[in-house]
């Protein structure tokens, strides 16, 4: 009995891998061949089921903490032959939001550091559209810049991500974030992906999206519905609080743990959450000198360099000042070995 199972268990599997890699060699997708969406109605077709597919595999994340794949969903999808882009209605959530992390006293609003974590799902999704491979890319570069004060609860936003320019190795993306009722534009937006995802990936994805939909809505959550990580922080206060930032002068120190409500899709440190931390890291440190003050940030840039796992290190430094309005802050956010993972100027 013992042996029968046996073999039947390893023909099986030799039998799926022979069939996965004749249909990977029989597929294969021309690299130079033009996306096959020709319509608005199929390229929000196209996004529901990458949506749906990254939702299975990884159903927990900093994208489950920001409610991503509940709450944004493509309102208006552009055809690649248009400026291909992508508009989102979002109603910001109470639990998103937090006081300014320099200016404790100030009410509650959206931090920027989650407005940039948004900015990076939604500039994402013309990408996978236009691009004829489906590739999400790497994050290389994020920026985001309030034009105003910080969204309040409630607030209903009109988010629109256009496709600057696309290529084989880089896609260049810029963002609006508008009031809804008004029209008033309050953030804007840029963000610089690296788009080889490797072989597996671009053989896969674009020959496959429906199945790989179906078999990760159906098993995706079965696989973790006993890890301990679905016991996620449920707001963005929650997931900073571990955070105790020390400073001496003008840096600011502070470790941090990712944990799996901290990961991207991919396992890595999410980079809005990356955003998030060095925010309050950062802000910590302005607070401090300033007193009871304190300062909203307005605008922050960061650049990504490496992925980051385990425990973090987070140095924020307040820079000279040479006017009195504004503070400048770099942030630095290392592994444990010193390897840089991302670096971050921000203005408050």
């Amino acid at each position: 009995m013992t042996g029968e199972l046996g073999t039947y268990d390893v023909t099986t599997t030799l039998l799926a891998l022979v069939t996965t890699v004749f249909c990977l060699l029989l597929l294969r997708p021309s690299a130079g061949k033009k996306a096959m969406i020709r319509t608005p109605s199929q390229a929000k077709e196209l996004l529901t089921q990458f949506l749906r597919m990254s939702e299975g595999i990884k159903p927990i994340g900093f994208g489950a903490v920001l409610s991503v794949g509940r709450d944004l969903v493509p309102s208006e999808v552009n055809t690649p032959k248009v400026k291909p882009h992508v508009s989102v209605n979002y109603r910001v959530p109470q639990a998103l939001c937090l006081p300014s992390s320099s200016a404790p006293s100030s009410p509650p609003g959206l931090p920027l550091g989650v407005l940039l974590a948004i900015f990076d799902d939604v500039s994402t999704w013309p990408i996978i559209v236009a691009d004829p491979l489906r590739r999400p890319g790497v994050s290389v570069h994020l920026s985001a810049t309030y034009l105003d004060a910080p969204v309040a609860p409630d607030s209903e936003l009109l988010i629109t991500s256009d496709v600057k320019k696309l290529g084989n190795l880089m896609a260049f993306c810029s963002l609006e974030c508008r009031l809804k009722e008004t029209g008033e534009l309050v953030a804007v937006g840029e963000h610089t992906k690296y788009l080889p995802m490797g072989w597996v990936y671009e053989k896969l994805i674009p020959n496959f999206l429906g199945p790989l939909t179906l078999f990760s809505s159906k098993y995706g959550p079965e696989l973790v519905k006993n890890s301990s990580a679905l016991e996620a922080a449920s707001t963005v206060s929650d997931l900073v609080q571990p955070l105790e930032p020390e400073s001496e002068g003008n840096v600011t120190r502070a470790s941090f743990s990712v944990t799996d409500e901290c990961k991207n899709p991919m396992g890595g440190f999410h980079g809005g959450c990356q955003a998030l931390v060095a925010q309050v890291v950062a802000g910590a440190g302005v607070a401090g000198m300033m007193g009871k003050g304190g300062k909203v940030l307005k605008s922050v840039s960061v650049s990504y360099m490496s992925t980051g796992k385990g425990v973090c290190d987070v140095v924020s430094e307040v820079l000279p000042q040479k006017q009195d309005d504004d503070i400048t802050t770099s942030v630095e956010i290392m592994r444990e070995d010193g390897r840089l993972i991302s670096t971050a100027m921000m203005t408050w």
